[in-house]
């Protein structure tokens, strides 16, 4: 039996170090891409924001994820997060992590991995969701930025840049898509390629795909890797290329080589 608590004491906020914007490179795909600024001012009425996260054990980067979430123009109705590591809730109550009001914990049997807390996510949520790594903070406005695109409701897809690699850092994906092209893969456990099956999904029913110049994040990149032990990363590299070996039997070649016009397996 999973556990589920919400966290409803308000702390104050970790402050924390501003890191330069990347920079957003074109998209590869001009013809399923539509680039965009969002407008200065939110639509009439209210936007309802859920910012959501999977976590493994980097519990301080996701803290501060969340209170800069906090801190940003448009402040999110709810905090989501999947405790892949297991320990957050424990952590919570020896005070050793402060969260925001309305933050809700997700603790499974066991971790879901990448693609099983974004479909966790996904299943318990109903307002727009913004997912984003645990190692990131945002920007002053960049929730703001993509809630507001995201009421476009031709768009399928919306984040700040349309470099795959950072596709899937910070984003939106409509509950719509999900249903129409079916939860992410959970094969590609625990993590990695994942993203990449999605995106092909994505781009055989022509999904339109918004990028928002000026939704700025930091992203410490690889926060988990870099914590693992010599045995742990042993087991990494044999899931990695478990992953890799299934991407290419399900379509056909590597991101960017695919041969396949439907998944294969």
């Amino acid at each position: 039996m999973s556990s589920f608590w919400k966290f409803r004491k308000p702390t104050g906020p970790t402050p924390s170090k501003q890191v330069p914007p990347p920079a957003s490179p074109p998209p590869e795909e001009p013809k399923l891409v539509e680039r965009v600024s969002a407008p200065s001012v939110s639509p009439p009425g209210s936007i309802r924001l859920t910012l959501a996260a999977p976590c493994v054990r980097r519990y301080d980067l996701l803290q501060a994820l969340l209170w800069s979430a906090e801190r940003g123009t448009l402040k999110p109705d709810k905090y989501y997060v999947v405790d892949n590591g297991l320990d957050l809730i424990p952590r919570m109550i020896r005070k050793e992590i402060n969260l925001p009001p309305n933050t809700y914990v997700h603790t499974p049997q066991r971790p879901l991995g990448v693609a099983g807390a974004w479909n966790q996510i996904m299943r318990e949520n109903e307002d727009l969701i913004l997912i984003s790594n645990d190692d990131v903070e945002l920007g002053h406005d960049t929730a703001r930025m993509l809630a507001v695109a995201a009421m476009d409701p031709d768009a399928d897809f919306v984040c700040p840049s349309g470099d795959h690699g950072a596709m899937f850092c910070v984003f939106i994906p409509k509950k719509s898509l999900w249903n129409r092209i079916g939860p992410f893969d959970e094969r590609f456990y625990p993590a990695y390629f994942e993203d990449n099956d999605y995106h092909q999904r994505m781009k055989l029913v022509s999904a339109k795909e918004v990028y928002i110049k000026g939704a700025h994040y930091s992203h410490v990149g690889s926060a988990t890797l870099k914590s693992l032990s010599g045995a742990e990363m042993n087991q990494h590299h044999t899931d990695f290329d478990k992953n890799r070996t299934l991407y290419v039997q399900k379509w056909g070649g590597l991101p960017g080589q695919e041969t396949n016009k439907e998944p294969a397996c």
